[in-house]
């Protein structure tokens, strides 16, 4: 339980934790992601559809883990009593909650069409058409984003 008008120092050892797992999942998360992008982002991965799934991905999580810290920080905020617009806790609730549930749902369906896309691969053989794959995966990651 946040204590209202306490500095972070002063809070409890259980918002001390809390705390430090979003850090920590922030920063595992932001690493994870960047490392993600820097392989998914090579050109010839690029060059497949499941390649365009990853990458989309990759820029998926790095936007989720900023905005859940981003959550958890005004959260505390409001909590200690730093902000007390109700207009703007109300507003962000709506936007940062479903901004969360919208990319945690897009990186589902990105999963889910690399599957499939891998499936086709496999169930089509050599004749797998890559570059048809390749325009499709770009529309689909157009038309989700």
């Amino acid at each position: 339980q946040f204590t209202p008008h306490l500095h972070f120092t002063q809070q409890s050892s259980a918002v001390k934790m809390a705390a430090s797992l979003t850090i920590l999942i922030f920063v595992l998360g932001l690493v994870n992601s960047i490392l993600s992008f820097m392989t998914f982002h090579a050109k010839t991965i690029l060059e497949s559809g499941c390649g365009q799934y990853l990458f989309a991905s990759t820029i998926t999580s790095i936007i989720t883990v900023i905005i859940l810290m981003v959550k958890f920080w005004i959260l505390f905020a409001w909590q200690t009593g730093s902000i007390s617009n109700t207009s703007f806790i109300r507003a962000q609730c709506i936007v940062i909650d479903c901004s969360i549930r919208l990319l945690l749902t897009a990186q589902d369906w990105l999963c889910a069409w690399v599957a499939i896309e891998r499936t086709m691969i496999v169930l089509q053989g050599v004749n797998f058409n890559k570059i048809r794959s390749w325009k499709m995966a770009k529309w689909i990651v157009l038309v989700m984003f």
